[in-house]
């Protein structure tokens, strides 16, 4: 995986983004952990390879938030130092200790994987940041842990970041024209203001939100065209 410098962020990572500019104190707020728990006859080291194998093949893992500007970089990571393996220490006050050391915006990695090896158990622990994965990747991530570990075999590397590169500038980009044309057709009837007209040239490209009245009706039809095109972030509720 070649490095790549200066990619904009994502509106959901934005949101993380923002809220931590304002409070820096809000990265304790977005870090979160999730534990797997294994029981009896169990391969610690095919375990590690398995998760050595999803970091190496999404390059998700590897990105650098910048603290300053809204942009995220990706990194070549030497993934074995992130990996922490203690045995028959005290659980209670491993957690505390562990949890006490957040993650922040800016780190790199954002994430840390501990194992405990206590008796008959292996304790695997992730911790991370909430602008690298949320709920729902989360869950894909532990689906993937568990499929690979009942496979013999691994599939082949595909170490290219260019899939999560396309979805960034995706993202950041008008989706087609048909698209814009709708906005610039629904927005041109809106009745503005001299007070908002004026905040908006003074924001000029700048400009993120404005605020207008709108009727029921608008909205309806602004929501069915969202549905049809999956334009999510912009539904009114």
């Amino acid at each position: 995986m070649e490095n790549v410098k200066d990619l904009p962020l994502l509106d959901s990572q934005k949101e993380v983004w923002l809220a931590i500019k304002q409070n820096p104190n809000m990265n304790k707020a977005y870090n979160e952990a999730f534990e797997l728990v294994f029981q009896g006859s169990f391969n610690l080291s095919k375990l590690i390879s398995c998760i050595k194998y999803i970091i190496n093949e999404h390059s998700v893992f590897s990105l650098v938030i910048d603290r300053n500007k809204p942009i995220q970089d990706l990194m070549e990571l030497e993934c074995d130092s992130q990996f922490i393996v203690d045995e028959n220490i005290d659980y209670n006050n491993w957690y505390k200790k562990s949890l006490s050391h957040s993650i922040t915006v800016g780190d790199f990695p954002l994430y840390r994987f501990h194992f405990l090896v206590l008796e008959n158990k292996i304790y695997f622990i992730m911790l991370y940041h909430h602008i690298l994965l949320d709920g729902f990747s989360r869950r894909i991530f532990i689906e993937e842990i568990m499929r690979l570990y009942k496979n013999d075999v691994f599939p082949e590397y595909k170490t290219s970041n260019s899939k999560y590169i396309d979805y960034i500038l995706a993202s950041n980009s008008p989706q087609d024209s048909a698209i814009l044309d709708f906005w610039k057709d629904e927005w041109s009837t809106v009745e503005i203001s001299d007070q908002e007209r004026h905040f908006s040239q003074q924001l000029e490209s700048e400009a993120e939100t404005l605020v207008f009245n709108i009727n029921d009706q608008r909205k309806i039809k602004i929501n069915n065209f969202c549905r049809i095109n999956r334009i999510s972030k912009f539904i009114f509720y």
